[in-house]
């Protein structure tokens, strides 16, 4: 079972934090403290603090969702962070960041920062990838070239060499690290380089514990130390059986910590390098270790895995871990209670809201199908083998149910205790003494049926197929046949909400919603993308629709509402995108979400962070003359700092497909579309946020267009 991190670690993109694993789930390959505080940076735009010397952490929000490879930690109020081409900086712990504006867009740039040294507040310095570097002395506004590093691209087209560390001890006196094994060193801030290493192994990584004594290391079988300041230099055996270190970092001059390139192993030193002892620290792979304290070591890596110590690097245990079973789906039952289920009889519950899940598995060794609970301890599972189970001790244990046919049911919902419906493959199937015994409803209108899915609110019960609506409001006694949206209409997904409202997705991902049980439809055409694929509302105004991807992003977002469909707000939950079932709703504001990489996310503030955006577009005309005639489509995102991705939808009156077009705002948050139509379209406008605004939708808007 995962052990507790403390404190929910929100992802760094929006309201939504991590379940399962703890602390969090993505790969982890930096890591920097100041006394207690201290801060790891990963893959995806991950940011991570602790104040507690990585007892506990909680997510920054960045905005970035590029890998972050780099961090350089200046006090404990003041960080650096930055992946290929973006480079971040607070100074207030981490609630806001400023660009350092290195190169004129992060999206591409020449060379990649290979590292960033901070040796005072004020003066920095880049290291790029062709060996360049670049200097600041303002804190990081502007930056000015500096002598590039001996023997790279950047003093000679057709080196193979390439620069690996850049570490200044004082804003004058530096030292930087190649793969042709060199070490240079320089006293005038960058102007000139001075060979002091000259070894036939790649040199990896630096570090200083005061300006006389540090350790350079690579893939050699020893750690170079220096006591003067980087003048002399000399070779310190390694133990055998290792190749060499990708880094290392030291409390004291003579306490200190080597990570292995594999990251599969530490080795630690008691006595400045004289002798070195190889532990394991982690079954997955390490990528960062660091010392918050001689006493206090912490070391993080892939899939989020961190372990701590407190005696100094000697033994390591870890912090969190992730649960064993496999999920797919999702299920939310009452305040702060909701269920995971999927392959094997993998079951969790929660009953924090999604801060913590107990795994507390089937006895099924199938893949679990649905899931139904009536309370905390009153359930039933379903798996695709067409057994049902039912618990009245919270998953204790369980009793297999006869459902009373040899086909494979395929959704289940517990009105209560007593009266129980399962739905599919065909017509459905009702017991009133607890799943004791089922009979199949007899109605013309439902029993040949093609069922897939099933909801309910109180006695009001909703079962659905692709070509099939049909309603009960007498605890599933009797149906009615309801009429889908148009007559060609493929369900994908229905939510019902309260006894009157439905929603449902089609398979053109088209939204539709209807206040009075199916009666009548009204299409919401403000969704944007045809890719949606699970809907769930807690009430008519409040709800999400998981969908494939946004824009160019095939990332794991979701689109929620707060007008009834009229507008959507993209959120980006995690790198992988949801199950097919990996929404559920529990209220206005909680949520849960499943990703396809077992990825266990809630939310209790609707998904959103920071303060609300406003984004408009509008049309220079709103009739285009003739088929085939050209549009321009005007927008603005206020409070843009420039940069902002925004993506611009259209669909046209007949298509199944939403195209797109992704364009930047300008420093003014604004931006322009030009597209030529054949039929009347609708436009929608969608934002996803940064880490200063929640992302948020435009009403679709028409343009018509005249025909012969």
């Amino acid at each position: 079972m995962p052990a507790t991190a403390g404190a929910a670690v929100q992802t760094s993109h929006s309201g939504w934090r991590w379940g399962n694993p703890l602390p969090q789930g993505t790969a982890l390959n930096a890591l920097d403290f100041a006394g207690a505080r201290g801060y790891a940076a990963g893959d995806f735009g991950t940011l991570l603090r602790t104040d507690d010397a990585g007892a506990t952490w909680r997510g920054i929000n960045t905005g970035l969702t590029e890998p972050l490879g780099v961090l350089r930690v200046l006090g404990p109020d003041s960080l650096v962070v930055a992946g290929r081409c973006a480079l971040r900086r607070s100074d207030d712990g981490g609630r806001t960041f400023r660009r350092l504006p290195w190169t004129a867009s992060d999206a591409s740039c020449t060379g990649g920062i290979v590292t960033v040294s901070f040796p005072s507040p004020a003066t920095g310095f880049i290291l790029l990838g062709n060996g360049n570097i670049l200097r600041s002395t303002d804190s990081g506004r502007t930056w000015s070239r500096r002598t590039a590093v001996p023997g790279t691209a950047a003093t000679s087209a057709s080196s193979g060499v390439s620069p690996t560390d850049l570490l200044f001890v004082s804003d004058t006196q530096g030292f930087a690290t190649t793969d042709g094994g060199n070490v240079f060193a320089t006293i005038d801030a960058g102007n000139t380089w001075t060979p002091v290493v000259d070894e036939p192994f790649p040199m990896r990584s630096l570090t200083f514990v005061n300006p006389s004594v540090g350790y350079a290391v690579g893939d050699a079988p020893f750690v170079l130390a220096t006591t003067d300041g980087g003048s002399t230099w000399n070779e310190l055996g390694l133990p055998a059986d290792t190749p060499g270190l990708r880094q290392i970092r030291c409390a004291t001059t003579d306490l200190c910590l080597g990570l292995t390139p594999a990251g599969d192993r530490l080795v630690r030193t008691t006595d400045g390098g004289k002798t070195w002892v190889s532990l394991s620290a982690s079954a997955r792979r390490l990528q960062a270790v660091a010392f918050a304290s001689p006493a206090r070591a912490v070391s993080v890596g892939v899939r989020g895995t961190t372990v701590t110590s407190d005696d100094g690097g000697a033994t390591f245990s870890p912090l969190g871990g992730a649960l064993p079973g496999r999920f797919n789906g999702l299920q939310a039952s009452g305040a702060g209670v909701a269920y995971a289920y999927g392959d094997r009889g993998s079951l969790a519950r929660t009953t924090d809201g999604g801060l913590s899940w107990t795994e507390i598995d089937a006895a099924t060794s199938d893949t679990v199908r649905d899931v139904s609970y009536v309370s905390l301890r009153t359930g039933f599972v379903l798996d695709v083998t067409g057994q049902l189970l039912r618990t009245d001790n919270a998953g204790s244990s369980w009793q297999i149910l006869n459902a009373g046919t040899a086909l494979r049911p395929q959704a289940v919902a517990a009105l209560s205790s007593a009266i129980v419906v399962l739905a599919g493959p065909v017509g459905v199937r009702r017991s009133t003494d607890g799943g004791q015994t089922f009979k199949a409803n007899p109605d013309k209108v439902i029993r040949e049926d093609s069922l897939f899915g099933i909801d309910h609110s109180g006695g009001v019960v909703l079962a659905f197929g692709p070509k099939a609506l049909r309603l009960s409001t007498d605890s599933g006694r009797s149906w009615r046949a309801i009429k889908r949206p148009t007559p060609k209409t493929r369900v994908n997904d229905v939510d019902l909400v309260g006894s009157r409202t439905i929603y449902l997705l089609d398979a053109e991902g088209t939204m539709w919603t209807s206040s009075d049980r199916g009666r009548r439809w009204r299409a919401l055409p403000g969704l944007g993308t045809e890719l949606g694929y699970a809907v769930r509302f807690s009430d008519s105004r409040h709800g999400y629709v998981a969908v494939g991807e946004f824009g160019a992003d095939q990332a794991g977002y979701v689109l929620r509402t707060d007008d009834g469909g009229r507008t959507w707000q993209p959120q980006l939950v995690a790198a992988r995108a949801l199950t097919a079932n990996g929404i559920a709703v529990a209220g206005r504001t909680s949520a849960y979400a499943l990703t396809r990489a077992n990825g266990l996310f809630s939310t209790t503030t609707a998904g959103s962070t920071a303060r609300r955006s406003r984004l408009s577009i509008r049309a220079a005309s709103p009739v285009v003359a003739k088929p085939g005639g050209t549009i321009r489509i005007d927008g603005r995102l206020r409070g843009a700092r420039g940069g902002e991705r925004i993506v611009v939808s259209l669909r046209e009156q007949g298509s199944t497909r939403w195209l797109y077009q992704e364009v930047a705002a300008a420093s003014n948050g604004t931006f322009t579309v030009v597209t030529r139509l054949n039929h009347t379209a609708r436009f929608v406008a969608q934002w996803s946020g940064d880490e200063r605004m929640r992302g948020t939708g435009t009403p679709a808007l028409k343009v018509a267009v005249r025909t012969p």
